[in-house]
């Protein structure tokens, strides 16, 4: 094979393998290789480069912390040793006097000085380790290094040697409440002539640099009261790990030992004095005191902590004392009338400690603002009552405290479970509890005189016997049956000693010799084995009725077969704020016990709760649809608060159990396990620590179980789908795809996106999609990263009724344009996954879909996890469906709209019935005529009478009309003066804005051209106003004067003169073209462009003067519906794809012709209407 085509891949795979190894940072132990016993000897640790990471070292040996530091550059102060920077190791090691029994791998480099003092006469092989920080990747972690170290003792001395224990290895150390006290004891081997009863006893910090507390003149075993190791000094990641020396002088040598220990996180109670409801009158002075609060990993007289965090909320939204508000202090008061009567107002205490801050408590406390007053009582626990638990052997003490009793002096009552028990203030009394046992072994088995506490008997190793004990009874049973019977009087004393309940070994010792006088042989071996094998088969039988009341009998199964079994027991005392993480011992399940879950099922006179885990295998041979059967695997937890009474079935009201089990392993049901045996073990917590068995396994990984593989969908767990996963792509922008699922009731489905090529949009919907899918899936949260291979949504179905569950996807992206995919298409694939979690009545041969409902973790492991409000038998199952395609269109077909349609129609109608209005009170021209003879007036003449039309026109502008009395003045042919006169009533004016007053005279003397003069009283409520123009029109020579005034009348007088007079033929032209084209376009925009038409009055101008608003709002209309209407045509029925193209995109070429054709059309159509109004006067 030619390799020259891959020389340059070599090449750089080799450069990339030196890079990577010169990042790697290379450590260095060197100490002397012989080392003296009992005395301190120099240790150095060396690095090669200074770490860019948090590097975690250890110095250990098997049995010898040496040392235990983080080094990196972002730890300040730095911890010590402090690492100083030489050129040269080895002349470090020669100041020191080290002689290193390996060679130095560097020169150049970091140092840091150890001392170590050793205390054991074997060899010692000291181990140098680095770990850097999970959340760093620009390192890799260091090589571990090892050197072995030779004790210089002689043979011939006498060491003493310890008893080897837990503590003494610094990986398992002593863990211990330090609220509690608590007794640690060592046991010599050889003591080599050392008083036993003169050692002392040293309490180090970790790096056994500071002695925290020495007691000298001590025994072998030690005894520390509550908080004896409690120092608030403490400080850095190692504070809550000690050394407790153990030393004492032999001879002229010294001997010491080692017990590594490590305190536990104590609880946290945040307490509101004054209960959990309280009564306030509204003037009284409010004081919040949340002082009594405790962090028990401190002294009662310590600070207990630094931030008390109060809130407060209220329906009262307006009341900013309580809504918004955020106190800090262990107390604080509010003023008198701040809240109001007949609200509540909830106040909340959050506290976290200030030595393990993942502990925390909360509590709340409500106040009723009363009209009347109060006693504000506080019970106040003195003595063996804290936390809510109490030592039998103890009295309790209880004090009561008055806060606003003043000088008035109650009388108390105290009870106990509705008894009346002291009258005293203060409460002193014992609470002695039962449930006393006493064991007793006897020669064969360990018999039980009191079965109910007989917990050995289902603990391991004994779980495993008792399981082949009762299938040895069963066989005894059968056995027994098939024994011949022995004598009557035989048979009669032995059944009536069991229906007396006296069956013991004394009365089978008087059987046996009455049956050794029976003369008849085959009548007494006959009596003697049926007496025998009786008496040893009840012996068993009592033997294993603790193991019976625990569900370890082969016989009770109803009706199916037991694969597997493992059964666990646990008591544990409640504690505020303690929970518990157990596991079953076949590591399938884990258990969690809350805080409030014990509380609801503790004892409440001892503060005890028992639980029992069972974990079994079993082939129900219950039909269920092949994709969804239940697991095999099934989980019991029953619970006792007294005795061993469980309860099969315990409905929780303040609370739910949690439990986390293995999916996917036991289905099939054809797939169990080949060991076909019960484990067992029980795991009794210590009642007076707050440690629990929960705290030391949460952790645990579980050995030999396979993780959640990646192509899970393929697996035949499925059921009768075998192959579930959709392969699907996108091929636009805009493309929306969506598929459909039915999801059972009080399940959950989880989306598990296999494969992505491109970033997608998700939206997970119940029931029905939305309208505006486009919309609802750019605002969807819901976001599948780009090349995923494991990405999960998950949605659950909490409701009582299965509903169908919807899956939207799209490309990613704000961009509404539509087009192809850059690098497209997208493709992806996904699978869901449904869950569920049931729970069965022993009565009852089927699971109930209600009272569990799955969790919304989703970890990569192949687990459920379940919440229940029922204690009971559970199980879990996790099947896969497949995905149903929806058909979806954004661009669908524009169908008629019957709600638009009649909101057209009443909007004609409502259109019509203002035009009839219009027409009915609007429809009259805005002028008057009045005639006037005037010949009368005249001197006689033989002149011919004519006919004239004044037209006076007022003018558009506001204020325009006038109330004044107007006179008119004409000047005649023989310079003589005609005069007529306007009489207006104020009330209701002639001369009103934009109006024609149009007077017919008949004169011999007045002809065209002539001139007038207008007089008016200037001093009425309008002084002025304005005089469009004045219009003279001689009936009979068809002439034609126009006087212009365009003006506003101020003076009494005004004449007016014009030369523009049009005779017959000639063309009236008014102005220049330039003050037509304005005027027009005045009249126009005015008239058109704005509501003017329908909200004012008419605009005239000369070639059009007036206009009825019946007749402009029949022009405006109907120049609308014919623009309209042929816009309508000319855009055609919008088609499927032009709707949606216009909603993505903006036609600006079609937005122009649109705009050319309105205009031209409303211009149009304008001409034309007025021409048709005008033709119709």
């Amino acid at each position: 094979m030619d390799l020259r085509g891959y020389t340059g891949i070599i090449l750089v795979l080799l450069l990339m393998s030196l890079i990577r190894n010169e990042d790697r940072i290379e450590l260095g132990l060197y100490a002397n290789k012989v080392v003296s016993y009992g005395v301190p000897t120099p240790l150095v640790v060396t690095m090669s480069g200074y770490p860019k990471c948090e590097l975690r070292l250890r110095v250990s040996s098997p049995r010898y912390l040496v040392a235990q530091w983080i080094v990196g550059p972002n730890i300040e102060p730095p911890m010590k040793p402090v690492f100083q920077k030489t050129d040269n190791i080895a002349r470090e090691l020669r100041r020191l006097n080290i002689v290193p029994s390996v060679n130095l791998s560097y020169e150049r480099g970091y140092f840091a000085e150890l001392n170590a003092t050793f205390w054991q006469a074997s060899n010692i092989r000291l181990n140098l380790s680095g770990l850097c920080s999970l959340g760093s990747q620009s390192e890799l972690n260091p090589v571990s290094r090892t050197i072995v170290l030779t004790i210089d003792i002689s043979r011939d001395v006498c060491i003493p040697r310890a008893e080897d224990q837990a503590c003494f290895h610094p990986k398992t150390p002593l863990e211990f409440s330090v609220m509690y006290g608590f007794r640690i004891e060592i046991n010599l081997l050889n003591n080599c002539g050392m008083d036993i009863n003169n050692f002392t006893w040293t309490v180090m910090d970790l790096a056994e640099s500071t002695k925290l507390k020495t007691l000298h003149h001590q025994t072998l075993g030690l005894t520390l009261g509550p908080y004896a190791l409690r120092f608030p000094n403490e400080s850095g990641p190692y504070r809550n790990q000690y050394v407790m020396q153990i030393s004492g002088d032999f001879g002229e040598r010294k001997f010491a030992a080692r017990c590594y220990m490590k305190a536990l996180a104590e609880a946290v109670h945040a307490i509101i004095r004054g209960g959990i409801v309280r009564n306030v009158h509204r003037e009284e002075e409010i004081y919040m005191d949340g002082s009594s609060s405790r962090d028990y990993a401190k002294r009662p007289d310590e600070k207990q902590f630094n931030v008390y965090k109060w809130t407060c909320s209220s329906r009262d939204v307006h009341n900013t004392m309580c809504n918004g508000r955020i106190w800090t202090q262990a107390t604080f008061r509010i003023p008198g009338k701040s809240f109001a009567v007949g609200n509540k107002y909830e106040f909340r205490l959050s506290v976290a400690s200030d030595i393990h801050p993942r502990q925390k408590s909360n509590a709340r406390q409500l106040l009723l603002i009363v009209e009347l007053k109060t006693l504000q009582l506080e019970v106040t626990c003195v003595k063996n009552c804290e936390s809510n638990a109490y030592d039998p052997e103890e009295t309790v003490h209880m004090a009561v405290e008055c806060r606003n009793c003043g000088s008035y002096k109650p009388v108390f009552a105290w009870y106990l479970d509705g008894y009346a028990a002291s009258q005293t203030k203060d409460l002193r009394m014992r609470l002695q509890t039962d449930n006393e046992c006493m064991t007793k072994l006897n020669e064969n088995f360990q018999v039980c005189r009191d079965t109910n506490d007989a917990q050995l008997l289902i603990n391991a190793p004994y779980l495993n016997t008792a399981l082949g004990l009762v299938k040895i009874s069963n066989i005894m049973n059968a056995i027994n049956k098939g024994i011949p019977t022995p004598a009557k009087f035989i048979f009669d004393q032995y059944n009536q000693a069991v229906k007396d309940k006296k069956l013991q070994q004394a009365v089978i010792d008087e059987l046996l010799e009455e049956v050794s006088k029976i003369d008849n042989k085959l009548v007494k071996g006959r009596s003697e084995r049926w007496v025998r094998s009786l008496w040893q088969t009840e012996r068993l039988s009592r033997f294993l009725s603790m193991a019976r009341q625990h569900g370890v009998n082969s016989n009770d199964t109803e009706g199916v077969v037991i694969d597997s079994v493992t059964l666990s027991l646990h008591c544990m005392l409640f504690k505020p704020g303690l929970q518990y993480a157990i596991d079953t011992n076949d590591a399938r399940h884990t258990v969690y016990l809350s805080s409030e879950l014990l509380d609801e099922l503790k004892d409440p006179q001892t503060n005890k709760v028992c639980v029992k885990i069972i974990s079994s295998i079993r082939n129900l041979n219950w039909w269920y649809p092949e994709e969804r059967q239940p697991t095999n695997e099934l989980l019991t937890v029953h619970a006792y608060k007294h005795g061993y009474e469980f309860h099969e079935e315990l409905r929780l009201h303040n609370s739910y159990i949690s439990f986390r089990s293995l999916t996917g392993q036991l289905k099939p049901a054809t797939d169990i396990p080949k060991k076909q045996e019960i484990d067992g073990v029980s795991q009794p917590l210590d009642l007076n620590t707050s440690r629990s068995y929960g705290q030391r396994i949460e952790w645990k990984s579980i050995a030999g179980l396979p993780e959640e593989s990646d192509n899970d969908d393929n697996l035949a767990e499925t059921g009768k789908y075998v192959n579930c996963l959709q392969y699907s792509q996108l091929h636009t922008k805009m493309q929306l795809l969506a598929y459909r699922l039915q999801l059972d009731q009080r399940s959950m489905v989880a989306v598990r996106f296999k494969n992505t090529t491109h970033r997608l949009h998700v939206l997970l919907v119940m029931k029905v999609l939305p309208k505006n899918l486009v919309s609802a899936v750019a605002n969807s949260e819901c976001s599948v990263p780009a090349h995923s291979t494991n990405t999960t949504i998950v949605l659950r179905n909490k409701c009582s009724r299965a509903k169908r569950v919807y899956l939207v996807i799209r490309l990613f992206g704000d961009d509404e344009s539509d087009g192809p995919i850059p690098g497209g298409p997208a493709n992806f694939s996904f699978v869901f996954q449904v869950r569920s979690c049931d729970y069965w009545k022993k009565d009852e041969r089927q699971w109930k879909h209600i009272n569990c409902l799955p969790g919304l973790q989703y970890p990569r492991q192949g687990y459920i996890y379940c919440n229940c409000s029922v204690m009971g038998t559970f199980t879990s199952y996790v099947y896969y469906v497949p995905a149903i395609a929806v058909p979806i269109n954004i661009t669908k077909d524009i169908q008629f709209n019957w709600v638009l349609l009649s909101i057209y129609i009443f909007a004609l109608l409502g259109t019509l019935i203002v035009l009839a209005l219009l027409f009915r009170y609007h429809n009259h021209q805005p002028g008057k005529t009045i005639a006037c003879d005037m010949t009368a007036l005249e001197e006689a003449s033989d002149r011919d009478v004519h006919d004239l039309l004044i037209y006076v026109r007022t003018g558009c502008r506001d204020n325009a009309l006038t109330t004044a009395t107007v006179r008119l003045i004409f000047e005649t042919t023989k310079r003589a003066e005609l005069q007529f006169t306007l009489m207006q009533n104020p009330e209701s004016p002639e001369l009103t804005r934009n109006s024609t007053y149009i007077l017919w005279l008949r004169s011999r003397d007045i002809r065209i051209p002539t001139r007038i003069a207008v007089v008016h009283n200037n001093e009425g409520r309008y002084p002025s106003w304005y005089l469009h123009y004045i219009e003279v029109i001689d009936i009979q020579t068809q002439q034609v004067q126009v006087f212009k005034v365009n003006r506003w009348v101020r003076h009494k007088f005004l004449i007016l003169s014009s030369s523009m007079v049009v005779r017959p033929g000639e063309q009236a032209v008014e102005g220049s073209w330039r003050d037509r084209f304005v005027a027009e376009f005045e009249r126009q925009w005015i008239n058109w462009g704005l509501w003017q038409p329908l909200t004012g009055k008419w605009r005239g101008a000369g070639i059009f003067d007036t206009m009825t608003r019946a007749q402009r709002v029949c022009i405006f209309l109907n120049k609308l519906l014919i623009t309209y209407t042929v816009c309508a045509c000319v855009s055609a029925p919008a088609k499927q794809e032009s709707a949606y193209q216009d909603t993505i995109y903006f036609d600006y070429q079609s937005f122009f012709v649109m705009a050319i054709i309105s205009l031209i059309l409303t211009n149009l159509a304008q001409y034309i209407l007025e021409k048709l109004v005008s033709l119709s006067h």
